[in-house]
């Protein structure tokens, strides 16, 4: 159990002793102590990046819909030279998010040999 459902519960059970007019449980130095010593124990830990498996998504766009790619609809193929792009320039988060089909983020040149992506 988490630190902060362990902190759910005593506050649930709280609630219950000071309408019974208990103890309260939320004043107590020694579970205040005690909730110090499991989050030394056990620290949260916070993902900044979603988790993800790149192996499996690589595999995935290894199977059909996206080969063989003489079958693959275009869009499908767009889609995973886009994606794989990404990939391999590790560019910023606001750049890859003004990869949408948007006119405010996309700027082509003219003659369409070249892109801006504005962020």
């Amino acid at each position: 159990m988490s630190l902060s459902a362990i902190k759910g519960c005593r506050s649930a059970v709280n609630s219950v002793l000071r309408a019974a007019g208990r103890v309260r449980l939320l004043g107590d130095y020694r579970i205040s102590d005690l909730f110090r010593v499991f989050g030394i124990e056990r620290p949260v830990v916070r993902r900044l990046f979603p988790a993800w498996d790149l192996p499996l998504v690589l595999r995935f766009l290894r199977e059909v819909p996206f080969e063989p790619m003489r079958e693959c609809e275009l869009s499908l193929l767009t889609m995973r030279t886009v994606f794989l792009l990404a990939l391999a320039s590790a560019k910023r988060c606001s750049e890859l998010a003004a990869l949408v089909e948007d006119p405010r983020h996309v700027r082509f040149a003219r003659d369409y040999s070249s892109v801006t992506l504005v962020t």
